[in-house]
């Protein structure tokens, strides 16, 4: 579970830090923090009630509002 916990938070940099959502989609997050992008898509669904993909859209729909 620590290694899991580890790509969530790798995830959370990736969003809310280095903003990627901004140039890259899902899959290319995952590959970019090394992290099982089925997995992670998962443990995203289960804590938050979005999958990864809709994670990704919904930052980028957010951020541009002005």
């Amino acid at each position: 579970m620590e290694q899991l916990d580890k790509i969530y938070a790798a995830f959370e940099v990736a969003m809310d830090e280095k903003k990627l959502y901004k140039d890259y989609d899902f899959l290319s997050i995952c590959l970019m923090i090394g992290a099982d992008p089925a997995r992670l898509d998962e443990m995203l669904f289960a804590e938050l009630g979005y999958h990864g993909q809709d994670l990704v859209d919904f930052y980028a729909s957010q951020d541009a509002i002005p």
